[in-house]
């Protein structure tokens, strides 16, 4: 039995968190620049 993960198993991988980072990009820059504009009308 060989070790290590097969092509399929990485590109599963590769997927699941290409899609949660498609996810969560968004909500975190529009985080930043909520907090960017709080700063500046403080």
């Amino acid at each position: 039995m060989k070790n290590g993960f097969t092509l399929m198993e990485l590109l599963g991988v590769i997927v699941i968190i290409s899609l949660l980072m498609l996810l969560l990009i968004p909500n975190m820059i529009e985080q930043i620049n909520n907090k960017k504009g709080n700063i500046s009308n403080a």
